[in-house]
């Protein structure tokens, strides 16, 4: 089976979040907008920022190739070095932003009346259980059974 890698700006926004979280200080100022490109280690993001790929590789834990992919660091295949580029440009510039990851819902995102399965559990998921609790009971009949058998 072959699995297509995530698009450009995907990738892109994962480099963002890496970046702003393990990046230096003001990184987007740091990165020359017009002379970036994802195929030159010099000219590339982490070019740019580092100085050096190898040091840049380091100091971000990019352990392979894989991780750089993802990151949007690196090309994942042929003809992708473009898109990349073209996408952290567009980013840079301010054309386009990055698309924020999906919030974890809490105990406090559910409804007095609704089971609430996961979000109560503090169990990591986009989604949680919205179906009605089960008279004198804080599940669902799903959920409660569920309970039961633990």
């Amino acid at each position: 089976m072959i699995i297509e890698p995530l698009p450009a700006d995907a990738r892109v926004d994962n480099g963002v979040r890496l970046l702003d979280r393990y990046g230096p200080a003001s990184w987007r100022s740091q990165i020359d907008p017009a002379v970036l490109d994802i195929d030159s280690s010099a000219a590339c993001v982490v070019g740019q920022l580092y100085g050096d790929w190898e040091v840049g590789q380091a100091e971000l834990e990019l352990h392979d190739a894989e991780d750089a992919e993802f990151f949007g660091l690196y090309p994942a295949e042929d003809g992708d070095a473009a898109n990349l580029t073209a996408s952290w440009r567009a980013l840079l510039l301010g054309h386009r932003f990055a698309a924020l990851p999906p919030r974890i819902p809490t105990a406090r995102d559910v409804q007095t009346w609704q089971c609430g399965a996961q979000a109560v559990d503090d169990t990591p998921t986009t989604a949680y259980c919205t179906a009605p609790k089960k008279r004198n009971d804080d599940r669902c009949p799903e959920h409660a059974r569920d309970l039961a058998h633990t």
